[in-house]
């Protein structure tokens, strides 16, 4: 018999690796440090951490800043 679209079964979890080559890495490395970040704007520096128009300056200044100088790639 077929499954409802409302039973709500868990789908299983299956351990997988991801593999990134040494090329791609740099690359990420190189943007990463050339990128330049927009400077604040009213919209992208709300108050109280709205993201009302889109990504914050200080998340994105901070996620780049943890993926060049902390993140084990």
């Amino acid at each position: 018999m077929a499954k409802s679209s409302t039973d709500k079964t868990t789908p299983r979890i299956t351990p997988f690796t991801v593999r990134v080559s040494d090329d791609d890495l740099q690359q990420l490395d190189l943007l990463l440090r050339i990128t330049p970040i927009a400077k604040p704007t009213y919209e992208n520096s709300l108050p109280d951490g709205d993201r009302k128009y889109g990504m914050r300056h200080d998340w994105l200044k901070q996620a780049v800043e943890e993926w060049k100088n902390t993140f084990d790639w």
